[in-house]
């Protein structure tokens, strides 16, 4: 049994925030929980992608503003290098 965890940090009032985690799926196999943190970390680049467009941010530097980095059991989403969410992927005995 494989689940998928997001962490990410939530405001939770004025300059303070608090770590979050969901639990998003549970999988019988590594490879389907690994294609679902993926699935779930391009979607959350995607509206974060979108945001900085809006927002009218420069997108000419030479780093992506949002980037999409892989580790060993999941993946990493960062916005500016800065961490934003991580899909975290683990096993668990059946």
């Amino acid at each position: 049994m494989f689940l998928v965890y997001q962490f990410s940090l939530v405001a939770t009032a004025p300059g303070r925030l608090e770590q979050k985690v969901v639990k998003v799926g549970e999988f019988s196999t590594a490879e389907d929980a690994l294609d679902c943190a993926r699935e779930l970390a391009l979607a959350l680049a995607a509206v974060h992608a979108d945001a900085v467009v809006s927002s009218g941010t420069d997108t000419e530097t030479e780093t992506p503003a949002i980037s999409l980095r892989p580790s060993e059991w999941g993946y990493d989403v960062l916005r500016e290098q800065q961490l934003v969410a991580r899909f975290w992927v683990r096993s668990r005995p059946v």
